[in-house]
């Protein structure tokens, strides 16, 4: 009794092909394969221009891995794959990110991949300046709302303050 490898279905009269996979399921696969192969060298392009930026070249060796997923479940059922297969792809991808990720640290040194501050950086600077403008919100707040009990409760403890 043949079985199909993609959709399981199983049956005397079922045709299978040299791989085991039944006529509508050979169809759907041809479609999605042939889609998934071709978009593997378009962004192979964007992964080696060097004239893009770091987070650019990254987008496209996430869309690799992405497709590269695919078709090793194809592999992984026995169907013939492409060249170099993607279990190697997934491999070299991986070692392209650490390589990528290493020139721009060396390139940008302190800085984030975006060139921006690192985020603990800008956390402490950010905080530094709302407690610097902490009085002139609580001055705006009692300006604009006068009558609220927050208001009320803030007055008297200034005063108590003072005295």
């Amino acid at each position: 009794m043949a079985q199909c490898k993609y959709c399981g279905r199983k049956g005397f009269f079922l045709p299978v092909d040299k791989y085991g996979i039944c006529k509508a399921c050979h169809i759907y696969i041809e479609v999605d394969y042939k889609n998934h192969e071709k978009i593997l060298p378009e962004s192979q392009k964007g992964v080696n221009d060097n004239s893009k930026d770091t987070k650019t070249r990254l987008l496209h060796l996430d869309i690799m891995k992405e497709h590269a997923l695919v078709l090793l479940k194809y592999e992984n059922m026995g169907l013939p794959v492409t060249n170099p297969p993607p279990s190697k792809l997934l491999s070299l991808l991986e070692t392209e990110r650490d390589s990528i990720l290493q020139k721009s640290y060396e390139v940008l040194g302190e800085k984030n991949i975006e060139g921006k501050e690192p985020l603990g950086r800008k956390y402490k600077r950010l905080q530094k300046e709302w407690d610097a403008q902490k009085e002139e919100r609580t001055a705006l707040f009692i300006k604009m709302a006068p009558h609220t009990n927050v208001c009320k409760t803030y007055r008297k403890k200034q005063h108590l303050n003072k005295v």
